[in-house]
């Protein structure tokens, strides 16, 4: 499966309302699905996720979603994940949400 047919799955269940999550829910995907448009679940590596969250949306995006959405987002969908696509993923991706959680906001006020 490939993380742009997994993120149009997971997106039928948070459909973008007025709700600030579902918003940031689909704007994460589409950034997520922009950044590897074709890969396979599987190259969804923690280094992948870091680089993702760290440089590109740093460099790339006008922070939007903010941050914590972003990340809070990304948390759901590894969630979904975990659940619906059992043992594709890196377990070590949670981990890089976790610490990114820490020091993404610090490093975009500096």
């Amino acid at each position: 499966m490939t993380i742009r047919e997994a993120s149009a799955r997971f997106l039928e269940l948070h459909k973008p309302k007025s709700s600030p999550s579902n918003i940031a829910h689909a704007q994460t995907i589409q950034l997520l699905t922009g950044y590897m448009p074709d890969n396979e679940l599987g190259e969804l590596t923690p280094a992948r996720l870091r680089d993702f969250i760290a440089r590109w949306y740093v460099e790339e995006t006008a922070h939007q979603p903010e941050p914590l959405l972003l990340l809070e987002s990304l948390r759901g969908f590894l969630g979904w994940l975990d659940t619906n696509a059992p043992g594709v993923m890196d377990r070590g991706c949670h981990s890089v949400i976790a610490e990114l959680e820490e020091t993404l906001p610090r490093a975009l006020e500096i």
